[in-house]
C-alpha cells in the first residue's frame, strides 16, 4: 500500500484547513473585498471633509500687565497672571453670544450653519421674535427665492406669504424677516429650507466647538501662548468663526486694560498726593535741623554712612520695582524668583547693619542722617508715581491690548476622513466581515469540497480513488467512455487490486445519496471488463436499486438465500453475474447476514468467482454494513463531494474501528473544481488540467 498509496500529512494543521478553506470561497471573499473597496471609496469620496482650523494667539505678561500688577503689589496681592482663566475667558458667554449675533450663526440654510462670506441667496438677513414658542427645535420656515420678491412658506409648502420684497421688514406673523439683496449683482433663486435659532440656545453648541489649548513652561507665566482650533466642514465659515472671536476678546481685551488703566491712574493719583504730603513734612524736618543747627557738621563718619546708606536705598528701591516683574513672570519655586529674594536680603540686611551703625553715633548725626534719608526716599518715591502715572496715561491713550494675534485663522490638515486613517478602518471591517464570512460558511457549508479533506479525517483510512463528476466533465454514468472519468475507474480498479486481500468488496457509505450503488455498478462492470468473474449482490434490503442498472426484478428472501445453489439464473452476460435484493425483506436483514447461512453463501462465491461485490445500505442508519463488513475482505466507504460532511464519515469510521473491522478505504466521488478555487490540490489538478486530458484519436 506504502507504495502506490500517499498518506495525509500528519503535520497538517488548522491553518492550513483554514487557508484551504479560504481559497476555496476565494470568489465570495473576492467579492466581500470589492463591497468593502467600493464602501471606502464612496465614504472617502463622498463624505464631507472635516478641516481643523487653527489660530495663535499670546498674551504679554511682562509690560503692561505688568504695571497694573504694580498696584496689586503695593496692595499686597501677588499673584500671577493665570493663562486658564484667560482661556475661559476666551470662550466665555458674553464672547460667544457676540459671535453668533455678529456671523447670524443662528440661521441655518438647509440644515447647514450660515455663513455669510459664501450667502448664494442674499447679502444680508434679519429676524426678530420672542422665540417663546420655538423651543430648542427653533423655527422652521422655507424660503422661495425670485428675482424681485420672495415667497415664505411652512414645512408642509403651505404659502405663509407671497411677494414679499427685498430690503423691507416683513411681518410674518410670528416674526420681522428682513431679507437684502444689494450689494452683490446675481443670486440662486430657489427654494431653500431656513431654519431659525434662538442665539442663546446656541451658545452651548458653539462653545463646544471651540478648543483652547494653553502652552506655559514649568515655572514661567509671562509670554504664554493659546492656540485656538475648530472642526468645521466648512473652513471659510471656521475661519471666519476664529477671525471674528479673536477680534471679539482683543477688544474686550483693550477695554479692560483701558478701565484698569483708570483704575490705576486713580490709585497712582491718591498714592502721588500722599508722598507729595509726605515729601513736604519730611522736607519741613530737615529744614528745621538746619536752621537750629546751623553750624553743625555731620563729620566723616556720618557723610559716609549716609552715603552708604543712600546707596543702598536706591537699589533697595530699584528691586522692588523689579520684584514686580518677577513676582507677575516666576513662581515662588523656581530658582531666579529665589536667587532673586537672596539677592534682596543680602541689601535689606546689609542696610539694617548700617542703621544699626548709624544709631550709635551721637543725636544730632543720627537726626540729620534719618531727615536726610526721608527726604530722598520720599523723592524717589513721587518720582516713580509720576513716571507710572505718565505710563498709564500713554495705556489709556493708546488703548492697547495684553494679547497679541501671531497667527490669524487657517485652515490646516483634514481631520476625517483621513485617507490613511479610514484606509485602516475598513481594512479592519473587511477582515472582520472576511473572518464571520468563513466561520459562518464553515459551519452552515462544513461538506467536503476537497479530496485532501477526506484524507484528513482519518490517516488510517486511505483514499483509494476519486471519481470525477461525470456531468462537469460531460459524460453520462451511464456510459462512461475514454477520457478522465474512465482513467479515474481504472486507477481506482489498479489500487483495488494491488491490495493483498481485495476479492470480496464492500461498497458503503455514511448516509444515503453518496452514490455507492454507482460506484459498486462501475466496479463491476470495470473488473468484468479486463476479464475478471465477477458477482454483484445488492443487499440493501431498503432502498436498493441494482435491479434497475441490470434490468431485472427482485426476488424472495429463500430465493436470495439460496441463490448460490442456482447462481447461473443470475448471469446478466459471460463473467457477471447479479443477485438482486429481496422484495419486502427489511425486517430480515441483520437476521439474513448474521446467519450461518449467508456466511456459507459468500464462502461458496468466493470459491467459484474472482471478485464478489456487494452493495449495501449506509453505515449510521442501519447496522447492516457492520455485519457484512466482517465477511468482506476490504470495505470502502464512499463519500460524495459537496454532500457528506466530515461528522459523518467520522462517525462512521468510528462503528467500523467498535467493531474491530480493518481494511476499510475510502473513495471519493463526483467530484468537481470548486468554483473560483485557485489553491486547488493533486486532485483537481489531475482531473481538470488539460494535462491529464489524454483521450484516444482512434
Amino acid at each position: 500500500m506504502d507504495k502506490f498509496l500517499k498518506k495525509p500529512d500528519p503535520n497538517d494543521s488548522p491553518l492550513r484547513k483554514l487557508v484551504h478553506f479560504c481559497f476555496r470561497n476565494v470568489f465570495g471573499l473576492g467579492a466581500i473585498f470589492v463591497l468593502v473597496l467600493s464602501s471606502w471609496i464612496f465614504y472617502y469620496t463622498t463624505t464631507p471633509k472635516v478641516y481643523q482650523i487653527k489660530s495663535l494667539l499670546q498674551f504679554n505678561t511682562s509690560s503692561q500687565s505688568n504695571l497694573f500688577n504694580y498696584e496689586k503689589l503695593m496692595l499686597g496681592d501677588t499673584r500671577a497672571v493665570n493663562l486658564d482663566e484667560k482661556s475661559r475667558l476666551y470662550t466665555s458667554r458674553g464672547n460667544i453670544l457676540e459671535l453668533i449675533k455678529k456671523l447670524k450663526l443662528n440661521f441655518y440654510i438647509n440644515n447647514k450653519m450660515l455663513n455669510m462670506d459664501n450667502a448664494k441667496y442674499f447679502d444680508d438677513i434679519e429676524f426678530s421674535s420672542n422665540f417663546e414658542s420655538a423651543g430648542d427645535q427653533g423655527l422652521a420656515i422655507k424660503v422661495e427665492f425670485k428675482k424681485n420678491s420672495y415667497d415664505v412658506l411652512d414645512t408642509s409648502e403651505n404659502i405663509l406669504l407671497s411677494n414679499a420684497e427685498y430690503n423691507k421688514n416683513e411681518n410674518l406673523g410670528f416674526g420681522n424677516l428682513l431679507i437684502s439683496r444689494k450689494i452683490k449683482p446675481s443670486f440662486e433663486n430657489q427654494i431653500i429650507t431656513l431654519n431659525i435659532f434662538e442665539p442663546e440656545r446656541l451658545v452651548a453648541l458653539v462653545t463646544q466647538m471651540i478648543i483652547v489649548q494653553t502652552y506655559t513652561t514649568r515655572f514661567i507665566f509671562g509670554g504664554s501662548l493659546l492656540e485656538v482650533n475648530t472642526l468645521n466642514t466648512d473652513p471659510g465659515l471656521g475661519i471666519n468663526i476664529l477671525n471674528t472671536l479673536n477680534d471679539i476678546y482683543v477688544k474686550r481685551s483693550i477695554e479692560e486694560n483701558s478701565e484698569q488703566a483708570d483704575a490705576s491712574l486713580q490709585f497712582l493719583q491718591e498714592r502721588t498726593n500722599e508722598v507729595k504730603d509726605l515729601l513736604s513734612e519730611s522736607q519741613k524736618k530737615l529744614n528745621a535741623f538746619q536752621e537750629e543747627n546751623s553750624l553743625f557738621e555731620p563729620g566723616k563718619d556720618g557723610m559716609e554712612l549716609l552715603v552708604k546708606i543712600r546707596e543702598l536705598d536706591a537699589r533697595i528701591y530699584d528691586l522692588s520695582i523689579e520684584e514686580v516683574e518677577i513676582i507677575s513672570k516666576y513662581s515662588e519655586e523656581s530658582i531666579i524668583f529665589k536667587n532673586f529674594n537672596n539677592k534682596k536680603n543680602i541689601l535689606v540686611n546689609e542696610r539694617d547693619a548700617l542703621v544699626n551703625q548709624i544709631s550709635l553715633l551721637p543725636r544730632k548725626q543720627q537726626d540729620f542722617i534719618n531727615f536726610t534719608r526721608e527726604v530722598e526716599i520720599n523723592s524717589k518715591i513721587l518720582e516713580g508715581l509720576i513716571n507710572r502715572s505718565l505710563e498709564f496715561s500713554i495705556i489709556r491713550a493708546s488703548t492697547l491690548s495684553d494679547v497679541r494675534i501671531v497667527d490669524k485663522a487657517y485652515k490646516g490638515s483634514i481631520v476625517s476622513p483621513t485617507l490613511f486613517g479610514s484606509m485602516i478602518v475598513f481594512i479592519g471591517i473587511g477582515i472582520f466581515t472576511c473572518l464571520s464570512y468563513i466561520l459562518i460558511r464553515m459551519r452552515l457549508s462544513d461538506k467536503f469540497k476537497l479530496p485532501f479533506e477526506a484524507e484528513q479525517v482519518s490517516y488510517e483510512n486511505p483514499l483509494l480513488g476519486v471519481i470525477p463528476n461525470f456531468d462537469t466533465l460531460g459524460i453520462s454514468k451511464e456510459k462512461v467512455e475514454d477520457g478522465t472519468g474512465k482513467e479515474a475507474i481504472r486507477s481506482l480498479i489498479t489500487n483495488i487490486k494491488m491490495l493483498e486481500k481485495n476479492q470480496v468488496i464492500m461498497v458503503t457509505g455514511p448516509l444515503k445519496g453518496v452514490g455507492k450503488s454507482f460506484i459498486s455498478n462501475i466496479l463491476t462492470n470495470e473488473l468484468n471488463a479486463i476479464g475478471s468473474k465477477i458477482v454483484i449482490l445488492d443487499c440493501d434490503f431498503r432502498q436498493g436499486d441494482q435491479h434497475k442498472n441490470f434490468k431485472t426484478n427482485k426476488i424472495k428472501l429463500d430465493e436470495f438465500v439460496n441463490a448460490h445453489n442456482n447462481i447461473e439464473k443470475y448471469k446478466i452476460k459471460d463473467g457477471l453475474y447479479f443477485i438482486p435484493r429481496p422484495h419486502q425483506s427489511s425486517a430480515y436483514a441483520l437476521g439474513v447476514f448474521e446467519s450461518q447461512g449467508f456466511a456459507e453463501m459468500m464462502s461458496d462465491l468466493k470459491s467459484r468467482f474472482d471478485y464478489v461485490i456487494i452493495d449495501t445500505p449506509p453505515v449510521l442508519p442501519v447496522s447492516d454494513s457492520l455485519s457484512i463488513s466482517k465477511l468482506s475482505d476490504i470495505s470502502l466507504v464512499v463519500v460524495r463531494h459537496d454532500e457528506t460532511r466530515p461528522r459523518e464519515l467520522k462517525e462512521c469510521l468510528a462503528l467500523f474501528n467498535l467493531s474491530g473491522i480493518s481494511s476499510t478505504f475510502l473513495v471519493y466521488n463526483g467530484y468537481k473544481k470548486p468554483l473560483g478555487y485557485y489553491g486547488y490540490d493533486y486532485y483537481a489538478y489531475r482531473y481538470y488540467s488539460d494535462s491529464y486530458d489524454y483521450v484516444s484519436k482512434d
